[in-house]
C-alpha cells in the first residue's frame, strides 16, 4: 500500500526581497503560512552570499550574514531557520564565455539541490526586472545597468495574466550598492540550474503517489529522463532524498542547537564586502590590545578569543556579532568598525539592555580621548525603533498585492527548458 507524504511535498517559491527591516523572521513565517508550509524551518531561505558562507564548517543551519540579505539571512538563521548561500563574491572576475563555473558556485548549487531532495522548501528572493542606478562602492560615481546586465534572462510568477506581463530575477547582485560589477556567464548559470530545480520540484508535485513518485527518481537515476546537462544538480537532490530515507542522519541537515546572538551595525554604513588593509590591521590591533586573540575564520570574518578560550565576538565588514558577555570589546569593535555611525544593538534581551548602556557609555569616555568627536555618536536598540513607518506600510501594502500566494506551476513540462 502506497502513502502519501504529510504535510504536502515541498515547493520552490519566489519571495519578494522587500523585507521590513526589523520584521524579516515575522515576514518570511507569513509567507510560508500562506504557502502552506506548516513550518518555517522547513523552508530554505536563499541569498547572495560569499566563501565565508560555505566549506566544513558551514551546513545548512549554521549562522551566516552579510549586507543586503544577509541581513535577513542572519535573523531567520537565529530562529533556526535554514539558510543557504549562492555566492556572488569570492568567485573570481567577471567570467568571459568558455571560462569554467567556479568550483564554489557549483558546490553551493549541489547543497541546495541536495537540501531540496530531504525535503526543505525553497525560498528565493526576486525583484522585478528593470533599470537599475548603482553607486560605485567608495565613490559617489554613479552608473544606470541595463535591464538585462545582471540576468540575461527573467521569470514570471505564475499566479495572473497581469502578473505574467513582467518579468522578474533573482535579487542578486546590484542591491543597494553590493557587488555592482555584473557577472552574466554566473548568472545565467544561477538562472537556469534554479529553473531546472523548480521544474523538478513542480513536477513531483504532480505525481499522483509515492509508488509513481519511485518510478519517476528510478528513471531520473538512470538517466532515462531530463536534461543530461543537468546531471550533476539531478544526483545532488537524489543524494538528499536518498538522505533523508537514512535512520542516522548527516549532521549537515540538523539544526545547530545554540543561544541567539546579539549584533551591532551601524545604521548609515553602505554595505561593504571586504575589510579594507588598513581597517582589518586596525581591528586586529585592537583584539590583541585587549589581551585577546584573533580567529581568522576568512578574510572577512574575524573572531576574538577571550583568555579563557571562549569567543567574545566576530567582526565582519557589516556586523559585530556578539557571542559572550564582553560588551565593551564588542562595541569598540563596532566604533572601528562604522566610524562616526550611530549604532543599532540588535537583538539584545531585555535583561542586558542595561548592561549594553552601560558599557556603551563607559566605551565612549575611553574611546573620546583620541577621537573627540566620539561623544556625539548615539546608540539604538532595533526593537524600540518604531518597526514601521506610514511609507514603509504603503510600500509592505503594495508588495503585498504584487506578490500573491505562489503555489508551483504544474503548468511546467516535466524537465523542459523555458520559462519558470
Amino acid at each position: 500500500m502506497t502513502t502519501e507524504h504529510k504535510p504536502s511535498l515541498p515547493q520552490f517559491l519566489l519571495i519578494p526581497e522587500y523585507m521590513t527591516k526589523g520584521e524579516e523572521t515575522e515576514i518570511f513565517e507569513k509567507f510560508c503560512k500562506k504557502n502552506n508550509i506548516d513550518d518555517p524551518k522547513k523552508a530554505v531561505f536563499v541569498f547572495p552570499g560569499n566563501s565565508g558562507h560555505h566549506g566544513k564548517e558551514n551546513s545548512l543551519f549554521s549562522q551566516k550574514s552579510g549586507g543586503g540579505l544577509g541581513i535577513p539571512a542572519r535573523k531567520l538563521g537565529d530562529a533556526g531557520i535554514p539558510v543557504l548561500s549562492l555566492p556572488t563574491v569570492d568567485v573570481g572576475e567577471p567570467l568571459k564565455t568558455g571560462d569554467e563555473i567556479p568550483a564554489l558556485a557549483k558546490q553551493a548549487m549541489a547543497d541546495l539541490c541536495k537540501a531540496a531532495g530531504y525535503g526543505f522548501n525553497i525560498v528565493l528572493p526576486v525583484r522585478e526586472k528593470k533599470k537599475r542606478t548603482r553607486t560605485k562602492e567608495g565613490t559617489d560615481e554613479s552608473k544606470e545597468f541595463a535591464a538585462d546586465t545582471f540576468f540575461p534572462e527573467g521569470c514570471h510568477f505564475p499566479s495572473s495574466d497581469e502578473d505574467k506581463k513582467l518579468l522578474y530575477e533573482p535579487s542578486f547582485w546590484g542591491a543597494d550598492g553590493i557587488n555592482s560589477q555584473p557577472n552574466p556567464i554566473l548568472a545565467q548559470y544561477y538562472f537556469d540550474h534554479l529553473g531546472q530545480l523548480k521544474r523538478l520540484m513542480s513536477h513531483v508535485t504532480t505525481l499522483k503517489n509515492e509508488k509513481e513518485r519511485e518510478e519517476f527518481f528510478k528513471q531520473l537515476r538512470e538517466g532515462k529522463v531530463g536534461n543530461n546537462k543537468y546531471k550533476d544538480l539531478h544526483d545532488s537532490y537524489l543524494e538528499g532524498l536518498a538522505e533523508s530515507k537514512e535512520s542516522r542522519k548527516d549532521p549537515w541537515f540538523e539544526p545547530v542547537v545554540k543561544g541567539k546572538s546579539a549584533n551591532i551595525y551601524g545604521n548609515k554604513s553602505k554595505t561593504k564586502h571586504n575589510f579594507g588593509p588598513a581597517e582589518k590591521k586596525d581591528i586586529i590591533k585592537c583584539i590583541a590590545d585587549n589581551g585577546c586573540t584573533v580567529k581568522e575564520n576568512n578574510p572577512n570574518s574575524m573572531t576574538a578569543i577571550g583568555k579563557d578560550g571562549k569567543e567574545i565576538c566576530t567582526v565582519t565588514p557589516n556586523e559585530v556579532v556578539v557571542s559572550g558577555t564582553d560588551y565593551k570589546l564588542a562595541i569598540l569593535l563596532a566604533l572601528i568598525n562604522f566610524p562616526g555611525q550611530e549604532l543599532v544593538f540588535s537583538d539584545v534581551p531585555a535583561a542586558e539592555k542595561p548592561k549594553f548602556e552601560k558599557a556603551f557609555k563607559e566605551v565612549i569616555a575611553e574611546f573620546e580621548e583620541d577621537h573627540p568627536d566620539a561623544k556625539e555618536i548615539k546608540y539604538i536598540f532595533e526593537d524600540e525603533v518604531s518597526k514601521k513607518s506610514d511609507k514603509s506600510s504603503e510600500k509592505a501594502a503594495e508588495i503585498e498585492k504584487k506578490y500573491p500566494v505562489v503555489p508551483n506551476d504544474k503548468e511546467d513540462g516535466p524537465l523542459t527548458n523555458g520559462h519558470w
